[in-house]
């Protein structure tokens, strides 16, 4: 198949890394795959793939311009399926895929957040032949929508490479933010924005510091932090929080964690919560969107009712005193990411709804692999 998978951020996240992951993927399993972009966020983490670079405009959500540039790509490559994964690529690519008529719109959306306005509305309903979702509370809240078909749901949850394990790294890591060999790495990772719920964090943080001299917070990504600063030196414990900026070695950074916290507002299944269970760090999460469709209480990881501060404290204290228990949530969590939800898994299941989409046969070995995971 001829793809284009399109990403028009310019900071980065869970839904860029999805989109990245899912192109080199496409590709390697003998797909043509272009991937449409503005600025030079991926351009050298595709350098080396066989993913081809194109970009495109994306001024606005109505632009023009855009959309005559998608057109005649699409129509020129003769691409059969195109991929917008953000709001801002949503209706152009649509628009310009309807005027080919041949180019079916397979959209990514990976958050629980119900349709709001006439544009997207117009997108789900009219323009999107499919949608991949990545957890099926995002079925659920796209299913309060007036006259969208959730048959058109694909759900592909998220999968992660296997990590590097190794105590060399966990020692160079915790080195790098000045941590003792008996201090308690409690990690967050996310973009510097409400949505991430760091507010919550740090209340809770705050509420035990005291008794837990040897516990720090250490929160991971970019954005202005201001906001969190100031609320952690009001709380008193400006001295116990470390604020690392954007980090582009997940995978290695957090195994410097003995604890990853999910306090977010909104979700789909965070790609960082599962790249913490793939290093073995035990999680305390919000039950937010389908954080609950990977971690079962108190076997996997530890749940706490959205927004329960009390809770999340008290989940965290039973892990910071019973080192026996981190081991073994951290290592059930580590054996539900490599059965469940590896980036190999992701690949096939995408690749599968694209080839039904766009009518391809798909291949018996594929047909009889998939059955069999499925028995």
């Amino acid at each position: 198949m001829n793809i284009l998978i399109i990403n028009s951020a310019k900071e980065w996240g869970g839904t860029e890394k999805w989109a990245l992951n899912t192109a080199i993927g496409l590709v390697e399993r003998g797909h043509t795959v272009w991937f449409g972009c503005r600025g030079d966020l991926f351009e050298k983490r595709l350098s080396g793939s066989r993913v081809k670079l194109v970009r495109f405009p994306f001024a606005n959500n109505l632009d023009v311009i855009s959309i005559a540039k998608l057109w005649l790509f699409m129509r020129g490559n003769r691409i059969d399926v195109v991929m917008p994964t953000k709001q801002r690529e949503y209706f152009l690519a649509g628009i310009a895929a309807k005027l080919v008529t041949r180019t079916k719109v397979a959209g990514m959306f990976g958050i629980d957040r119900p349709i709001r306005n006439l544009r997207n509305w117009i997108v789900f309903c009219k323009l999107f032949d499919i949608v991949f979702v990545v957890a099926k509370k995002i079925i659920t809240v796209l299913s309060q929508t007036r006259g969208f078909d959730t048959q058109k749901c694909r759900l592909v949850y998220v999968g992660v490479e296997p990590i590097r394990l190794s105590g060399d790294i966990r020692k160079k890591q915790r080195k790098a933010l000045r941590l003792y060999d008996n201090d308690i790495c409690i990690m967050a990772i996310g973009r510097l924005c409400p949505q991430k719920g760091f507010d919550y964090a740090i209340k809770a943080f705050a509420l035990f510091a005291r008794k837990y001299s040897h516990v720090k917070l250490v929160i991971v990504g970019g954005g202005d932090g201001t906001v969190f600063r100031q609320q952690a030196d009001k709380a008193g414990v400006a001295d116990r929080l470390i604020f690392t900026g954007f980090r582009g070695d997940i995978p290695e950074f957090v195994q410097a964690a003995d604890l990853y916290w999910l306090t977010s507002r909104s979700e789909g299944v965070p790609n960082t919560m599962l790249e913490a269970m793939a290093a073995k760090i035990p999680v305390v999460a919000f039950d937010i969107a389908g954080v609950a469709e990977v971690l079962r209480n108190n076997q996997n990881g530890l749940l706490v009712p959205f927004e329960d501060i009390d809770g999340l404290v008290a989940a965290t204290i039973k892990l910071i005193e019973d080192h026996s228990l981190r081991r073994q949530i951290g290592e059930a969590g580590f054996q539900t990411v490599t059965t469940e939800f590896s980036l190999e898994k992701m690949i096939q299941d995408t690749e599968r709804a694209l080839m039904e989409l766009c009518q391809v046969k798909i291949p018996l070995s594929q047909t009889s692999a998939a059955a069999g995971g499925a028995s």
